[in-house]
Order: C-alpha cells, then structure tokens, then sequence
C-alpha cells in the first residue's frame, strides 16, 4: 500500500512445534510437512474470509476482518492436524491495532499475537482477552481462562484463554474438504474452496467484526515491529471502500443489569453483519470505548471520523422486548432513520431474535437499496463522471437498480468501464459490469454485440479473482438464465444465495428470475424475504410484478390486476404486455387499448416483438407465455 493504513484486525499467528529439530533429523520430511501446513492453512485461511499475509519459516501470519472466523480457522487448522503426530501447531489470536505500509505490516497488535501463540500448549489455540470479549457470549464456542500472562516487550499483563469449536463435525467437513485440495487442478480447487466457502456462510449465520496482522514464536522474532508483506501475488489486506460507520453500544434501558450482555450481544452482532458490507465499520473495541461516554454523538462521530452512526437501545421486562435503532448523518446531525422492533419472549428464543433484529437492522441501512446508498447516490448527481471512484461507479450500477431505465444503465456502464481501465483486479467493479452487460441483453437497454458472453466471460473472470464474491456469483448466474441454461442457472443462483442469505438485494434478485425460471413459490418466498429484510427495497415492485405474473397463470386476473397496479418502475415491454393483458382478460378494453397506444408512440415494433420478449423471461413457460400473448390479442387498435 503506497499510504499508511491503520486498522484493527484479528491477527493469527500459527508455529510447528518441534520444526527445527524435525529439520536436523529428516529434512526431507520436514520440507513434506511443511508444504502440507501450508496447503492446509491456506485453504482453511482463504475459506474463512482471512488474508494470508506471509510464512516466516514454519510460522504462519494470516489476519480475519472478523474475530469468529479467526477462531472458528484456528480450530479447523487444529482438528486437520490432530491426527499427525508429528505435525502438532500451537497458534495465537489476538484483537489489535496494525499498520499496513510499503507491504510491512508492524504494531503491538502483530507482537501480542506471536507471544500469545509461544505459550499455548500443542495442539491449542490461545486467545486474547480482546477476543473472549467478542466472543463470550457465542454458545458454539468454548472459552476457558488460562492465566494472565506477562509478554515479553510488552507493557501490559494479558489475560489468555484456552478456545475450542464445540461442533467437530461442522470443522471436520471444512478440514476434509481442504485435505482435496492440494490434489486438484486449479480450476476445480478455485470452485472447491468457493463451494466450501458457500457451505461455511450458509451454515454460519451472521458475522463478527474484526482485522489483521501477527510474528513469531521465539526471541528471534525476524524484526518485531515489521514484517514484509508476501509476495505481489498474495492477497493483501484492503480497507472497504465505503462510508465509514460506527455502531455504539446499545444503551441498556432495562431495569436489570443483567441484560447487559444481551444489549452487548446485539451491538456485536450488527457490528459484525455490517463488515460483511461495503461499509467500512469500526471495530467494536473502538466502539465500546464510548459506552459509559457521555459525549455529543457528533463530536463522537468527528473524533471516530466517520460519517454516520447508528446507536440505539433495548428496553426488557418479563415477557417482552423492545430494540430501538437510530442511524445518524454525523455532518448534518440529522436523523436519516429510525425505527423499534417489539417482541414477545414468550414465543420468541432469545438468539434467534437477536439474529432477526441484526438482519433488519443491516439490510435497511447497509444493503445496496438500504439507507446509507441511497443518500450516497444522492450525491452522485453533484458530481462530474470524471470525479467518481471506483466504489462510486458501483453505486451508479445500484442506481440503476432503482430506476431499471436506459439513462441510469448507460452511465454506470460507461463509470464502470473506465474504473476498470484503472484498476483491472476490482472484483466488484467486474461484477456489477458483468451484470450490466447482461442487462444489455435482457432489457434491450444499450446493447452491443455479444452481451452474454461478455456478462458470463466478466462474471467468471471475478470469481476466479475472488471465489467468495457473491455479486459475481449473481452476476453470473443471471447470464446463465439470459443464456436459457436454466440448470447451471439454479446452481449458480444457489451458490450466490448460500455466500450470504441475508443479502436482500441478491436475494431478492435471485428470487425474481427463480420465480420466471418456473419455482414460483420458492421466488416469491425470497422476495417476501427482501422485504422484511429492507423494506425500502426497490424489489418491492418486482414482487408484485410477480406476484401477478403468477395470479395471471392461475387465471385469477382480478388478484394479478391489484398486484401489477403497485408496480412503480415503468418502460419495460414485459411489464407493459402483462398490464395489458390483464386488462383483456378482465374486459375492460378501452383501458387496454389506451395502454396499447401509448406502448406504440414509443415502440413502433412492440407486437411483433411480444413474444420473443416474454421468451426472455418466462423461461421455458410455454403456457404462460401462450396466456399472455391470448390476452394481448384480444386487444384490437
């Protein structure tokens, strides 16, 4: 990185026991061991979301932007070796501060990480009090207090724990899947560990925040306030590239203290949903610092130099409960959102509505259609094409997701495009022009020859670049559907749900095309799923698109009427042919005609091309396809 960049990380350093001494006896299987560790972790690392920073020796540096999946690598990475004898890690995880600068990496954070490591027992993963408190209240992981510890160069006692991962048989499924790997071509090893990839997100539910850096084990710790970043090749750690937030801890309104760890439990958790955003979110230990603060939330918010803040609180009593959240403009001090969730315990797990409320949270303010996006693509309109940033061409493409019209796609295109010629290895750039492209096709908008091929050619080329990238998994799975490849569509679709259920933007966009592809339950179920996720998402049109496209198929056109009639976005052939067979089918013609000639002004062409458009959608639904095109001819001009 040219500039230096500060940032809290969860740092995981790992050491072979008994390396060097292995190394003086039987160098040959030494180098055998050691290839294995490192195809093992890499794999493990690169599954759950970390960076593989670099390998000093038999010593292994790797960073997580979240502190569970640091933990829940740091276990598979043990249970892989626990039946080999003589490769035995001990590994260290602690929460800290770390600069990355001209590819070196140094700060406290790296070395209380390698010290952590030196004392664990083989076999064990030790963690920094920085991590138990993130991760105490998880009942899947186990925590037990060792002692506290003084470092050596380092100024302050730690207090370690001892951590285990309480489902084995979840750690031995990624452990056997990483054992494939170093066996496989490059290719189906790039679609193995995204598949495992997918299989740890969806079985894992929502997040946890966190970061990057660590050293080594002994005195002879090469440098320990720097060390070389890997090779250009590697991945290196890169900050979000949107609005910086900030979650303060939830305020305790009850009258028991006792809920404390609910409301601590809550701030965790939506901190960890929102990493798994665009957004560039503080980490909880900077967060929690202003706890029993009674700062003004705005000179809070310019001491923490971010834009927006989102606090809130929890209220309890016997039986029920009530989370209040607030998201503020840090420069205007306005309020841009704000709601409560009410519910009753007595029907309710307590976890599971934990889980709940931290996905409506993050969806309405964090997704692409959230609230935070759309104040940004606001701001895109005062600002000259040639003065937006990569990450800004990509809420151009999510404006375009809002208005679905010509002008809006031409832009983020072309945006796209150039941010691209500077920075070819943007994954989410590809991903959001992959689907762009595609969009060239399906809506006529643009086009230019060979839009699929481009769409699935780009897709493809970003998830080989990023394999756990779910836009490009969306991105291509909508180019297999424009292909009318429908099963490589559904396995695409399912991998591209799987990266992240409580997306709603990609989920509700993967369950418009399911529900044309023929599951019409299963579509309408993730778009309902969109909605109470965001329920300010321009998918809420979609939903009634198709909703009416299924009454329509069931022949109940007074119900398919209600729903088409709340569709907002206009311009698009297909909605104009159901609208309008619609009307045919409940006779009332004069409107039907009305519509018709409208469509006409506009598109001289659009009854000969009726059919060939519903085609594009309806994937292989004759049926509904001859449905449409019966009410579309009973209207005569």
């Amino acid at each position: 990185m040219p500039n230096p960049s500060r940032q809290l990380a969860a740092i995981m350093f790992t050491d072979i026991v008994g390396y060097s001494a292995l190394m003086s006896q039987d160098e040959s299987k030494a180098f055998e061991i050691l290839t294995r560790n490192r195809t093992i972790q890499k794999s493990l690392i690169k599954q759950f979301h970390g960076k593989w920073l670099k390998e000093m020796g038999d010593g292994v540096l790797a960073s997580f932007t979240t502190i569970s999946d640091a933990v829940f690598c740091a276990a598979a990475i043990q249970q892989a070796f626990e039946n080999e004898p003589d490769l035995k890690l001990r590994i260290g995880i602690h929460q800290g501060e770390v600069v990355f600068e001209n590819n070196d990496v140094f700060g406290e954070g790296v070395n209380i990480a390698s010290r952590i490591e030196a004392l664990a027992p083989p076999g064990a993963v030790y963690v920094s009090s920085a991590v138990y408190h993130n991760i105490s209240n998880r009942k899947e992981i186990e925590a037990v207090f060792v002692e506290e510890a003084s470092l050596k160069n380092i100024s302050h006692p730690v207090k370690l724990y001892q951590v285990k991962i309480q489902d084995k048989q979840y750690l031995s499924e990624l452990v056997d899947a990483a054992n494939d790997i170093s066996d496989l071509p490059k290719q189906r090893w790039r679609r193995l560990v995204a598949f495992v990839g997918i299989l740890i997100l969806a079985g894992a539910g929502i997040w946890w925040v966190l970061n990057p850096g660590a050293a080594s084990s002994d005195d002879s710790f090469p440098n320990e306030k720097s060390i070389s970043d890997p090779t250009a090749n590697e991945d290196v750690l890169t900050l979000p590239p949107g609005p910086r937030i900030a979650v303060l801890p939830f305020e305790n309104l009850s009258n028991n203290p006792d809920q404390e760890y609910f409301t601590n439990g809550l701030t965790e958790d939506i901190i960890t949903a929102l990493s798994g955003t665009d957004l560039f979110v503080l980490a909880s230990g900077t967060s929690f610092r202003f706890k029993t603060d009674s700062m003004d939330i705005l000179d809070i918010g310019e001491e923490l130099g971010v834009g927006y803040i989102l606090k809130g609180s929890v209220r309890r009593d016997a039986n029920t409960i009530r989370v209040s959240a607030q998201l503020l403009d840090v420069t205007t001090g306005g309020q841009l959102w704000g709601t409560s969730y009410d519910r009753d315990l007595t029907t309710s797990d307590i976890f599971a509505l934990q889980d709940d409320i931290t996905i409506r949270v993050v969806g309405t303010i964090a997704d692409a259609g959230g609230i935070i996006s759309r104040v940004n693509q606001e701001e895109l309109q005062r600002k000259h094409p040639s003065e937006l940033n990569a990450y800004e061409c990509v809420l151009r493409s999510y404006q375009y997701v809002e208005s679905h019209n010509q002008e809006d796609h031409l832009r983020a295109r072309e945006c796209l495009e150039n941010a691209l010629k500077m920075d070819s290895t943007y994954v989410d750039g590809m991903a959001h022009l992959a689907y762009l492209y595609r969009e060239e096709y399906q809506h006529g908008f643009n086009q230019r020859p060979n839009a699929l091929n481009r769409a699935a050619e780009l897709a493809q080329k970003a998830i080989d670049l990023d394999p756990m990238n779910q836009n490009a998994y969306y991105a291509l799975a909508l180019a297999y559907f424009g292909q009318a490849e429908v099963e490589d569509f559904f396995i695409t679709s399912e991998h591209a749900i799987a990266l992240n259920p409580n997306n709603s933007q990609i989920i509700g966009g993967m369950g418009v095309h399911i529900a044309l592809a023929g599951k019409w339950k299963m579509g309408i179920d993730l778009l309902e799923k969109t909605m109470v996720i965001n329920p300010y998402s321009s998918l809420n049109s979609w939903l009634h698109y198709i909703r009416a496209s299924d009454y329509y198929h069931q022949g109940a056109y007074s119900r398919a009427s209600s729903e088409i009639n709340q569709v907002q976005f206009r311009g698009l052939p297909i909605l104009d042919i159901s609208t309008i067979a619609i009307l045919a089918q409940l006779d009332q013609m004069e409107k039907a005609k009305a519509r018709l000639e409208d469509v006409l002004k506009d598109n001289p062409s659009f009854l000969e091309n009726a059919r060939p458009e519903l085609e594009k959608f309806y994937l292989g639904d004759v049926d509904l396809i001859d449905m449409l095109i019966e009410g579309l001819n009973k209207v005569t001009i």
